[in-house]
């Protein structure tokens, strides 16, 4: 039997839902918060997820005083668009890389546009698709390396 454990995870809030996603599923906090227990427990009985949200966009932004007191950082998704130099995502950019170079056993999860920040925040170009806005799951295509990395032969999955 696996001992209890509590994984701390910050939720990096980068947007707000829609009204009436709000008035349904709560804000990002609360899914992302109801989505990682439930997984968690799914998982291992055993593991407890406790969440603190920060918000990364209003003035003054807040980030966590200490990364070392979680286990892991979750971006959440956002209308913004990752590649414009708006002041909030240019500080989320340079506190994403300063903090992982600074914690390297951190983990990391981007959801979206939280993926592309990671992206950004390690050199990867980012930037408008010529297939434009994706939203919801949509069919990948995988290069040979990521058909490796996920061990299939498939020329597709979902993401």
């Amino acid at each position: 039997m696996a001992l209890p454990r509590t994984l701390r995870v910050a939720i990096l809030l980068a947007d707000v839902p829609m009204p009436e996603i709000v008035a349904k599923h709560g804000d990002y906090l609360a899914m992302f918060t109801h989505s990682l227990r439930t997984g968690a427990q799914q998982l291992s009985p055993s593991v407890t997820v406790e969440t603190t949200g920060f918000d990364v966009v209003n003035d003054p932004p807040q980030y966590p005083v200490n990364p070392s007191d979680y286990d892991a950082i979750l971006i959440t998704g956002s209308k913004a668009d990752c590649y414009r130099d708006l002041p909030w995502i240019e500080r989320l950019v340079h506190y994403v890389h300063d903090t992982a170079t600074e914690h390297p056993t951190l983990k990391w999860l981007g959801v979206c546009f939280g993926h592309q920040v990671i992206a950004r925040a390690f050199g990867q170009a980012t930037g408008v698709s010529s297939e434009g806005w994706e939203i919801g799951n949509v069919d990948l295509k995988l290069t040979d390396v990521a058909r490796q990395l996920f061990n299939t032969s498939r020329d597709t999955m979902v993401g």
